[in-house]
């Protein structure tokens, strides 16, 4: 059965031999929060007929342990003296115990950045090439959508992104395409 998210009355429909690649950024892409001097893009992969089991589900069980004026969580909002050790302890779980990969690129503020290539775009291609290059090539369809902590959002909006590639059963020559969508 395939994986549907909805939000503002959109369904985005994702097979369950697709690959979700969920994105979130952090800190300011111009670096110009003193209190947080840094820009990053962070996230994790998993298959579309897995992320029940593996990202939703764990996650509620994190969510119980916090009272509901924290949720949704926030890593900012995660502060010691906020947080218990049983809350830390339902974090850890989900993040050492997890069967979804991880990943992160961060730069800050004061990088030389001797490429032509604006900062943001060099983040994405420094985050998602690597997943590029071990990716099975496959045919088949790609669809891409965004998603920010709110839900979907368009493509024309500075969020973070879901790069979704519908696994085929063409040759290994063949290459999907998988895009990723921050967008100035």
């Amino acid at each position: 059965m395939p994986l549907v998210i909805e939000h503002d009355g959109v369904q985005i429909e994702f097979p369950d031999d697709s690959l979700l690649i969920c994105v979130d950024e952090t800190g300011h892409e111009d670096f110009v929060e003193p209190n947080a001097p840094f820009f990053g893009l962070a996230g994790c992969v998993c298959g579309a007929g897995d992320y029940s089991c593996v990202v939703d589900t764990p996650w509620q069980v994190v969510e119980q342990s916090f009272p509901t004026e924290m949720l949704p969580l926030h890593a900012s909002d995660l502060q010691p003296s906020k947080v218990g050790p049983d809350q830390f302890a339902a974090i850890d779980h989900i993040f050492i115990n997890g069967v979804f990969g991880r990943f992160a690129t961060v730069a800050k503020a004061g990088i030389e950045n001797e490429s032509t290539v604006p900062m943001p775009q060099l983040l994405e291609q420094q985050t998602f090439q690597p997943m590029l290059n071990t990716t099975p090539r496959r045919t088949g369809s790609a669809k891409s959508s965004c998603l920010s902590r709110s839900g979907l959002a368009s493509r024309s909006r500075k969020a973070a992104a879901a790069s979704v590639c519908r696994a085929g059963r063409g040759s290994a020559s063949s290459r999907t395409r998988i895009s990723s969508g921050i967008s100035r």
